[in-house]
Parts: C-alpha cells; sequence; structure tokens
C-alpha cells in the first residue's frame, strides 16, 4: 500500500507537470499565429497603398481662330504626359511582436493559454474528474482487501468487475462525443485500472482470491495488460498510453521483490524513450523517467539484501537511457519546447538519490566512490553535449541558463564540479581538502581560457571562493607551526602563499577578473599580519602597499593602485595602534572633560573653516578638512552623551544631535552635515534594542521604554516629512520604515506576549487605510509586512497559549481579532490598484484569513470533525466568494476542500477504521465525479459566476 500511494504521488505530479507544459504550448501555438495574421494583414495593406491611381488620357486641343499676323515667337512645346510610377515591389516586413495588452491580470493570462476557457472550469471539469477516478479505485482497492463476513471473495471480485466495466464502457461512450472527450478518457484510464487491479485482487489478495493457480493469475493479469495497451494505443494519445506504461510500473512496485522485478525496468523504460522519441511524446518521457526511479526505489526498501554492484549498474542503465534520450531530443530540436527540458534535470536528481539510497544501505562510508562515478559520467556527457550542442551553435548573448535548458554542457558541467567537491569533501579533510579544492577550481579556470569558453572559467572562478573561506572560517585557527624552506611557518601559510600566486595568475591571464588581484593581496596582507612580529605588522603592510602601488603606477593598472590604498589605510591603523595606544586597536574610554575640550576645538576649527577661506587649500581640500572636522566632532559629542547621560537617555540625546545636524545641513546648505545626522539616527535606533527595550523601569504607570521610544518615534515621522518636503525622497522613506518598525517592536513589549498579535493587526489595518487615502505605497507595504508578521506570531506563539478571558480561550479571542482584521484589510483594498502589488493585496489578505481560520480550527477541533471542518469553511468559502463575487474565496475554498482530499490520502486513510475508510472513499469519489459533471455540463451557467 505504500509503495502504490509514492506512485499515486508521482502520477499527480506528472499529471501537473503534463498540464503546465500542454499549456505552455498552447500559448505559443497561440502566439504564432496571431503573428501570422499581422504579416499577413501587414502586406493586404501594402499592396493596397501601391496600387497606381488609373490614368486619364489627355483632353482634345481646343479649336483657335486665325490670328493677326504678329511677331514670330518660338512655340512653346506642349508639356509632357505625367509619367507613371512603376509598382513598386513588395517586400514583407518583418511581422511585427505581439505586444501583450497592458494591464492583463492572471485570470486574463490563464484564460488566454486555455483558449478562452476559464480556468476554474477545468479545474472542475477536468482536474476532478481525474481525481475523483482515482479516488473512487482507491476505494476499490481497499474494499477489494478488506474481509466482510457477508460478501465472499467471488462477490467482491465481482463488484470489482462490474465498477470498472462500467467505468470504462460509460468512458468509450463519453469519449465519442466532443463536449465529453476528456471527461469520457478520464473514465476509461480508470476503468481499466479498476480492471486490472480486481484481475491483480483475483489471486494477490486473500480477501478476494478466487484464481489459486499462480500461473493463471499471471496469465490473466498479462491479458488486461496486452488489451490495456492495444486500447491505449488505438488512440494515439499520451494520456491514454501513459496511463498503460502508468499501470505496467504499478505491476513491478507491488509483486514480490525479484532481481528480475527489477531489471524488467530496463525494458519498459527503453521502450517507454522510444515511443517518446518516435511520437515526440515529451510528457511520456518526464513520466517514465520517474517511474523508473520510484519502481526501483520501492523495490529496493521492501528488499532485504541484494548486491552493490548490480543495483548500481542497472541504476546507470537507467540514466544511460533517459541521459541518452534527452542528448538526442536535444540534437533533433535546436528550439526544444514543452516540459522536456526538465528530463535531464529529473534523471540528474533521481539518479543521484536512488544511487545514494543504495549506498547508504550496502557501504555508506565509501559512499565518495559514488560521487567520483557520478562525476565520471557527466564529464562524459559534458563532452558529448559540447559536441552535440555546442556554445557556438547558440546566438551569442544566449546565456548559459538558456544554454543548459536546450540541451548545452552547462548543466552537465556544473554537476560534475559539484559532485568532485562533495567527493573530495568525503574522501580528504584539513588543508589536503582545501588544496584539492583549488585544484579543481584551476583546472576550470585554466580549461576555460585554453578553450577560450566563458562558461568553465566563470565556473572556476566561483569554486575559488571554496579554499579561500576554508582558509579564513577553518585553518585561521590552527595555530601549529612547521618548518617549511627553512623557515617556523605556520601550517596554512604555504596554501594562503599558493592561493595568492594562483590568484595572481588568473589575474594575468585574464586581466577582465581583477577581483582576482584584490583577493590576493588580502592573501599577502594576512600572512603578513599573522607571521610578523606584532611590532613589524605595520611597517609591512605599507611595504607591501608600496610595492603594490609602484606595480600598478608602472603597468598603469588601477585596480593595484586601489589595493595599495587600502593596505596603506590599514598600515596606519596598525601603526597607531601600536605607537599610541599599545593596547590594540579598541583603546580605553576617556574621561568626558577632556571630550568636551576636543569637541570644542574640533567644531570650533570646523565654523572656522566655513567662515574663513585661507588661500593656501584648494575649495576641494577645504571642504574636505570641514567635513572630517565636523565628523570627528559630531562622533565626539555622541561619546560625551554616552559618558554623561543615564543609559535610557542616550538614545534621545543622540536622536536630537541627529534632529539639530540635518536642520544645519538644511539651513547651512553643506548636505555631509545632514549625512551625519542620519548616521546619529542609525545608531539611535541600534541603541534602542541594546538598552531601551531591555529597560523595566517606570515612571508613575508609563515605563521608561515609552518615554524613550515614542518620541524618537515621532521625531523619525517628523523626519520623514521634513526630508519629503526638501525633495530627499530616498532618506525619508528610511524614517518612514524606522518609526513602523519602532512602533512594532514596542507594542511587543508593552502589550505582551498575548495581544501583541491583536496591536500589529489593528496597526497594519491603519497603516492600509492610510497608505490607501493619501497614496503612499510605503504605508501599504508596512501593513503588508505587519500583517505577516501578525499571521507568523498568531500561528507560533498565540495558539499555543492556554490562559483564557472571560470564558474565551485566549487563542480564539486574539485570533478572530486578528481574522477579522485580515478580511477587513481585504475589502479595503480596492477591487481595481493601480499597480500591481495592489492588485493583490486584497488575495494576500484572503489568504492570510483563511489560511490562519484552517490553523485555527487544526488546534480547536480535534479527530475526525477536523476534516468536516476544513470542509465546512471550504464550502463556506466558496459561497461567500460567489455572493460577493470575490474569486480569491472561491479559490481558497477549492484548495481547502483539496487539501481535505490529501488529507484523506496521507492521514484518515491510516487512522480510521476499515469500514468508514472504504465508505468515505468510495462516498468522496462519486462526489468529485458529480462536482465535475456539474461544472461540465452546466458549464455556461457557472461562467458567469466566474
Amino acid at each position: 500500500m505504500i509503495a502504490f500511494l509514492i506512485l499515486v504521488l508521482s502520477v499527480v505530479a506528472i499529471v501537473l507537470l503534463v498540464k503546465v507544459g500542454r499549456l505552455k504550448q498552447r500559448l505559443e501555438d497561440a502566439e504564432m499565429r496571431q503573428r501570422d495574421t499581422i504579416a499577413r494583414v501587414y502586406a493586404l495593406e501594402l499592396r493596397q497603398e501601391a496600387r497606381p491611381a488609373p490614368v486619364s488620357p489627355p483632353p482634345p486641343p481646343p479649336v483657335v481662330a486665325e490670328p493677326v499676323p504678329s511677331p514670330v515667337e518660338a512655340p512653346v512645346p506642349p508639356p509632357p504626359p505625367p509619367a507613371v510610377e512603376p509598382r513598386p515591389v513588395f517586400e514583407p516586413p518583418p511581422a511585427p511582436e505581439p505586444v501583450a495588452a497592458p494591464g492583463a491580470t492572471w485570470g486574463e493570462r490563464m484564460r488566454e493559454k486555455m483558449q478562452g476557457e476559464e480556468w476554474e472550469a477545468v479545474v472542475g471539469g477536468s482536474w476532478l474528474n481525474k481525481l475523483g477516478v482515482l479516488v473512487t479505485v482507491v476505494g476499490l482497492a481497499l474494499f477489494l482487501s478488506y474481509s466482510l463476513s457477508h460478501m465472499g471473495p467471488a462477490g467482491r471480485v465481482a463488484a470489482g468487475y462490474t465498477l470498472g466495466l462500467a467505468m470504462l464502457g460509460s468512458g468509450v461512450a463519453l469519449e465519442r462525443r466532443p463536449r465529453y472527450l476528456i471527461y469520457g478518457r478520464g473514465l476509461i484510464g480508470g476503468g481499466w485500472a479498476a480492471v486490472y487491479f480486481t484481475s491483480y485482487a483475483a489471486h494477490a489478495l486473500d480477501a478476494a482470491r478466487v484464481i489459486p493457480d499462480p500461473r493463471a493469475g499471471a496469465v490473466l493479469l498479462a491479458v488486461v495488460s496486452a488489451a490495456m495497451v492495444v486500447h491505449a494505443m488505438r488512440y494515439r494519445s499520451q494520456t491514454v498510453t501513459g496511463l498503460a506504461y502508468f499501470v505496467g510500473f504499478i505491476t513491478l512496485s507491488i509483486t514480490p521483490v525479484t532481481a528480475f522485478s527489477v531489471a524488467a525496468l530496463v525494458p519498459l523504460a527503453a521502450s517507454l524513450a522510444y515511443l517518446s522519441f518516435r511520437f515526440s511524446w515529451n510528457r511520456i518521457a518526464i513520466g517514465g523517467a520517474m517511474g523508473t526511479y520510484v519502481v526501483f526505489l520501492v523495490n529496493a526498501a521492501r528488499s532485504t539484501g541484494g548486491s552493490l554492484a548490480a543495483a548500481q549498474t542497472l541504476l546507470v542503465v537507467y540514466w544511460l537511457v533517459f541521459e541518452s534520450l534527452d542528448i538526442a531530443d536535444a540534437a533533433r530540436r535546436l528550439d526544444r519546447r514543452g516540459v522536456m527540458y526538465a528530463l535531464s534535470p529529473l534523471n540528474a536528481v533521481w539518479f543521484l538519490v536512488a544511487s545514494a539510497t543504495v549506498w547508504a544501505h550496502s557501504q555508506p562510508a565509501n559512499i565518495y566512490k559514488l560521487w567520483f562515478l557520478a562525476m565520471g559520467l557527466y564529464l562524459a556527457a559534458t563532452a558529448v553535449r559540447a559536441r552535440v550542442r555546442p556554445p557556438s551553435g547558440f546566438a551569442p548573448q544566449i546565456g548559459p541558463l538558456v544554454r543548459f535548458w536546450a540541451g548545452g554542457y552547462e548543466g552537465a558541467l556544473t554537476l560534475a564540479a559539484g559532485l568532485a567537491v562533495a567527493a573530495l569533501s568525503q574522501y580528504t579533510e584539513g588543508l589536503k581538502l582545501s588544496l584539492c579544492l583549488l585544484g579543481v577550481a584551476e583546472l576550470l579556470f585554466l580549461a576555460g581560457v585554453f578553450l577560450k569558453e566563458r562558461y568553465p572559467r566563470d565556473l572556476g572562478s566561483v569554486l575559488c571562493a571554496l579554499p579561500v573561506a576554508r582558509l579564513v572560517l577553518v585553518h585561521l585557527d590552527d595555530s601549529t607551526r612547521g618548518v617549511v624552506l627553512s623557515r617556523n611557518l605556520l601550517r596554512w601559510t604555504p596554501l594562503a602563499a599558493l592561493s595568492a600566486a594562483v590568484f595572481y595568475l588568473n589575474r594575468a591571464l585574464r586581466p577582465a577578473r581583477v577581483y582576482f588581484g584584490y583577493v590576493a593581496a588580502a592573501l599577502v596582507a594576512l600572512i603578513l599580519g599573522y607571521e610578523m612580529p606584532r611590532e613589524y605588522i605595520g611597517p609591512a603592510w605599507v611595504l607591501l602597499a608600496g610595492v603594490l602601488f609602484e606595480f600598478g603606477l608602472d603597468r598603469a593598472r588601477r585596480d593595484f593602485r586601489y589595493q595599495a590604498y587600502g593596505a596603506g589605510a590599514a598600515g596606519f591603523v596598525a601603526l597607531a595602534s601600536v605607537s599610541v595606544f599599545g593596547v590594540g586597536i579598541i583603546a580605553p574610554r576617556p574621561d568626558w572633560a577632556p571630550q568636551l575640550a576636543a569637541l570644542v576645538m574640533l567644531y570650533g576649527a570646523a565654523a572656522r573653516l566655513m567662515a574663513f577661506r585661507p588661500e593656501t587649500l584648494s575649495e576641494g581640500e577645504r571642504g574636505a578638512v570641514r567635513n572630517v572636522l565636523s565628523a570627528a566632532g559630531s562622533v565626539m559629542l555622541a561619546t560625551l552623551a554616552w559618558n554623561v547621560l543615564p543609559p535610557e537617555l542616550v538614545a534621545v540625546a543622540w536622536a536630537l544631535e541627529g534632529l539639530l545636524l540635518v536642520e544645519l545641513g538644511f539651513a547651512l546648505r553643506i548636505p555631509f552635515l545632514g549625512y551625519q545626522g542620519h548616521i546619529a539616527g542609525a545608531f539611535t535606533f541600534g541603541r534602542l534594542f541594546v538598552a531601551n527595550f531591555t529597560g523595566t523601569g517606570a515612571t508613575g504607570v508609563v515605563s521608561h521604554r515609552v518615554l524613550t521610544v515614542l518620541p524618537i518615534i515621532v521625531l523619525h515621522y517628523y523626519l520623514w516629512k521634513r526630508l519629503r518636503e526638501q525633495g530627499q525622497t530616498s532618506l525619508c522613506r528610511a524614517y518612514l520604515y524606522t518609526a513602523a518598525f519602532l512602533a512594532f517592536v514596542l507594542m511587543r513589549f508593552e502589550l505582551g506576549r498575548v495581544f501583541t498579535v491583536t496591536g500589529w493587526s489593528l496597526f497594519a489595518l491603519v497603516l492600509l487605510a492610510l497608505g490607501l487615502r493619501y497614496r503612499l505605497d510605503d504605508l501599504r507595504w508596512q501593513s503588508y509586512l505587519l500583517s505577516i508578521g501578525a499571521f507568523i506570531r498568531s500561528w507560533n506563539t498565540n495558539f499555543y497559549i492556554p490562559e483564557s478571558l472571560g470564558g474565551w480561550r485566549m487563542r480564539v479571542l486574539t485570533g478572530a481579532i486578528v481574522i477579522a482584521c485580515f478580511y477587513a484589510g481585504e475589502f479595503v483594498c480596492p477591487r481595481r490598484a493601480v499597480d500591481r502589488i495592489g492588485a493583490r493585496a486584497r488575495v494576500m489578505f484572503s489568504l492570510l484569513a483563511t489560511l490562519l481560520l484552517a490553523v485555527l480550527l487544526f488546534y480547536e477541533v480535534s479527530g475526525a470533525l477536523l476534516t468536516v471542518a476544513w470542509g465546512l469553511e471550504g464550502v463556506a468559502l466558496m459561497v461567500a466568494g460567489f455572493s460577493l463575487r470575490e474569486r480569491s474565496m472561491r479559490l481558497s475554498g477549492l484548495t481547502l476542500l483539496g487539501v481535505c482530499i490529501g488529507k484523506l490520502f496521507f492521514y484518515d486513510l491510516r487512522r480510521l477504521d476499515t469500514p468508514h475508510r472504504i465508505l468515505s472513499f468510495i462516498l468522496l469519489g462519486l462526489f468529485l465525479l458529480g462536482v465535475s459533471w456539474i461544472y461540465t455540463r452546466f458549464r455556461d451557467e457557472v461562467r458567469r459566476y466566474l
């Protein structure tokens, strides 16, 4: 039964993948037809304009009387006849790209993909049909496997054949009518599945055994299977043929585990691959790959022994079959469409998962051999794919991701590199692992350089980060030393030096990769910092800066000069820490009096520079010095407040300092003062979390956190308004968000563990209303984020609270308030929003409320009534959605009913007693078939409500 459920889950995934591929193909075909129509119409219009107008004959010359003799003048020649322009030669213009209608909704796009059908009607008419068939057959299987006292084996087999043949006959009859084509084929597939399982149960199940001879049972299964395949091929349909193969996979999964049952997958998979390639049935290829590996895993889980070599050989054969199919398809179709592009990733994932499962049971300690084997396979696939679909066959602007989906070598090479990293990580450790990773990365980079291929170079560049990361995160803590070249060095120093040399080599081979030079310089500085005595670290870094600067100046390399600037700054800091403080970078905190004197001098010097213009300084240098002095004074003022004031008032003082600096920046027209004020505001924001929010003091009934945080919130809203008036929109938005976040945190501390979510949800509703009223997108975004936070906290915290208030459980009371706020937010949002985010806000609030109500029911309703409660919620949502014409509610109701179906499969199937289980599945299947019939029969009437 577990194997059957696994295969059921697989076929559901296959059906969804098939639907997506079919919709994508329909959309592309519709776009091609639209392009052809536009081109033909445009050509006809050009022909009509190019047709010349008919030329009328010239009028006869008028009769003129004999003139009186006059001086003879030269006769004026008659005007030439108008020239007829030749008919222009028509050249059909290139078909213009179709322009999508602006502001198309998601429902309109889905309707276009489904050729005018509402996707909700398609779900009801097609997908519910297949789910109903599946549920009915599962109920039949449970019925046949359960012993009932009032019905013998023959009666159960007869009932199974009756139901299966009835579904089969109904499907054949309905399939001939175009309106019920999909519905009928679903019944055909379900009927064959019911007949096949009944034939299987006639011998394999004790409760339905009427054929004791296993050979007769095998013959019966073979006859039913052959009839099913022949009937399926008659329709030449992927769906029917895929169902035949799906039942074949089920046969191998439910039969006893033997070597033949696993090896039989090879011809089954090979024939499926041939049919897929022969008839271009891509969806069957995807389903076949999944079915092959799933059946193998099911048999491996039930098997108690077996040879690792034989199992891995079979898996390699499976991989070769589907990898060859993917390569052949890529070679045949350069513009791959549909779902075929997913075959190679699925084959890789299932192959590695199945192989790892086998090795984990047989030789878990040697699993690195599997990764080396898979690496070799994908290196070979890389070579073949590079030959079949070379990069030169793609346009230069096409990226590696598109080439990968089109069958290029990029995916195989990336997977081979990842498998090499995994194998080395399990094969070795320590410095050897870092050295091997550096070698793999460098081999890829050099291969890309010499083959003139960019992707291997990029992949090698990314992998170069692995040894550097291991050096910083793992090896720096190792203080072990050893003798290298007659030098007593740390064990990781040679690795760092080799890495720096390799990175400088890569920088020389590819001058555009300047980041290699930066990493190499950092590694050299790191070696000097750990290997040199402490008093020589500063001079060593300064010397390194000189070398880098001279090299950059001599070779006109700007990045080397930037490296020199960084090394020089680090050397200066190191010199100051040793020469001035003598105790390291962080100095003891000085007293407030020297700080006050320094503050006066710094601000006095800055004021002097602003008031006077020394002739010895250029304007640029003067401004730089002024900025540095004012910044130092601001830091000193903040430090002074930190030393003098109580901890709770430090943040308030910093906030006032920031406000003063911002206002001075506006008044004196010095933007740098405003930047300092914003930095002070950032430190104020951080200080609140360190000292103010964690404080427990109070003045009267008001806590100190309210007295200190609330003014800062008001101050941030004032700065938002002030900066907005000055046109600094980017900075003012930051204050708008920080004010909301501070209010968010303050509510958490002040409202307590229980009522925090109510404050958040109400605050979110207020922000949403204000954002819509004053057209402030940031307030709406804050409302969305606060709503999500209230949702998460309700689920994570409030639903576990056992307290009650006035006879109401706190989780019910707070949950009801939050859910009501969410539904209120849904109807506060306009139906026609001006942007895409606003258009989806109603759906978001509806989904949050629906999901939170479902979770609340999960905690309040237990046992078998939970499915009923969720079903009632789904029905209520559908009724409300039709009444209020709110589609999100209807779709939420459909989704919740689908969850109930899944709960029946994966939970109630094991927990309910058998008679109720059988009755539930059969009735649910018949109910779903009835719903599907209503969607199909009354499609036009239902569409008016969609």
